[in-house]
């Protein structure tokens, strides 16, 4: 898997995809505040990025989870 590059959820989180397939979410200033597994938790994605509160519309987390698939290689 090449480099990923971080999903901007707003200005203070983002994700990104481990080479291990783990996605962390990062803040702005702190560093990385939670660690999940892409792969089998896809879809509880938004209530983990929810969890954390950024503050993210659903268009927003859709978007994140597309740029996070096109890193993992899929076409669907």
């Amino acid at each position: 898997m090449k480099q990923s590059e971080p999903a901007r959820i707003n200005d203070q989180y983002s994700l990104t995809l481990k080479e291990t397939g783990n996605v962390e979410l990062y803040k702005e200033g702190i560093g990385v505040v939670g660690s999940m597994s892409y792969y089998y938790t896809r879809n509880d994605l938004p209530l983990f990025i929810c969890r954390h509160d950024p503050s993210a519309d659903l268009r927003t987390i859709h978007d994140v989870m597309v740029q996070l698939d096109e890193q993992m290689g899929r076409n669907d």
